[in-house]
């Protein structure tokens, strides 16, 4: 394909490219459980076959608009990181990359480890 078609597609990306973590109940562990994923939303037949040919010259999964496994989201932020400045989300993507550099605790760990994990994220999130 021609550079302009990959570039466009990158385009593409960048400007529609949502990076998502929340925190959601569940019955196990803490009561917590951490949700994130990166979704390319709205995207008509053309603009998909653009990102699909950016993203398959660089190596990484789209076969849905949303990506939830932790491998696909390093790939994505590892293709996107030359471009991070210009991506639009960059609020999400700044609580994704605190996220994957600050890990929830596991059950394992103590409840004073999660509660100063909470308060790190909350104190992370007020800004």
């Amino acid at each position: 394909m021609s550079d302009s078609l990959k570039y466009m597609g990158l385009g593409i990306v960048i400007a529609k490219a949502r990076f998502r973590v929340r925190i959601d109940t569940q019955k196990h562990g803490f009561g917590f459980i951490r949700k994130w994923y990166i979704h390319i939303d709205n995207l008509h037949d053309g603009e998909r076959k653009l990102v699909k040919i950016w993203t398959d010259d660089v190596g990484i999964r789209f076969t849905t608009n949303r990506m939830y496994k932790k491998d696909d989201i390093l790939a994505w932020l590892d293709a996107l990181s030359p471009y991070e400045e210009l991506l639009h989300d960059q609020r999400g993507l700044a609580r994704l990359n605190w996220m994957l550099e600050n890990p929830m605790p596991k059950s394992s760990d103590t409840w004073e480890e999660f509660l100063a994990w909470v308060e790190r994220w909350d104190a992370f999130n007020e800004v």
